[in-house]
């Protein structure tokens, strides 16, 4: 799985390389799902729609500069728990040599997953936890009792033992009372129609 670290997850920054909003993951060439909140929390600003706005991404491999631009090109939002959270879809200028996750747009119905995402460093981290069902098509994912995963929001999750990406993770100190949640593929597609053609099927 070390390879699928590597090649999928991408640390979200903004001007400095230390200001590290969280993680996203490549679902294509040019094309990184992230959260808005994330992409607040790099740039420093309130709020959660960013529609234009530009982040640092990196490290991406096989390139000279250790990190680059990249812009939102899409949005979508879905509500939970009261609270509205925004998918954004991030665009690099040119392709990288990342491989895209294996996103494919099934049923998840919960269980073993494993996170990767970026608390203290652009190097990324692993954790592991149970997804169980929430509302709205959501799941409450419990890290051995505690809720609150610093840098993980926007990384994605793995079905255990699986390079398939079945969903993108919500970590909030102060929100849904300090637990993390994984908001499934299904969910994501309803909201932003687009990723649609980042599916497997859609590249054949």
């Amino acid at each position: 799985m070390a390879g699928a670290i590597e090649s999928v997850a991408i640390c979200i920054q903004g001007a400095r390389e230390q200001d590290i909003g969280g993680a996203g993951f490549w679902v294509g060439p040019k094309h990184i799902l992230t959260l808005g909140l994330t992409i607040g929390q790099a740039l420093g600003k309130s709020g959660d729609m960013f529609g234009g706005a530009v982040v640092n991404v990196g490290p991406i491999a096989g390139r000279a500069l250790p990190r680059e631009e990249a812009s939102v090109v899409s949005q979508g939002q879905i509500v939970i728990e009261g609270k509205p959270i925004t998918i954004a879809l991030l665009e690099v200028i040119s392709p990288a040599s990342a491989h895209p996750a294996n996103f494919r747009i099934d049923r998840f119905d919960g269980g073993a997953v494993e996170v990767v995402g970026f608390p203290t460093s652009t190097r990324p981290s692993w954790d592991n936890g149970t997804a169980e069902a929430n509302e709205r098509g959501t799941f409450v994912v419990d890290w051995r009792g505690n809720g609150y995963r610093r840098g993980f929001t926007g990384g994605p999750a793995f079905a255990r033992d699986s390079d398939e990406v079945v969903g993108i993770i919500v970590s909030s100190q102060s929100g849904f009372n300090a637990k993390s949640l994984l908001i499934p593929n299904t969910t994501l597609v309803a909201a932003l129609p687009a990723l649609k053609e980042f599916s497997p099927s859609a590249r054949i």
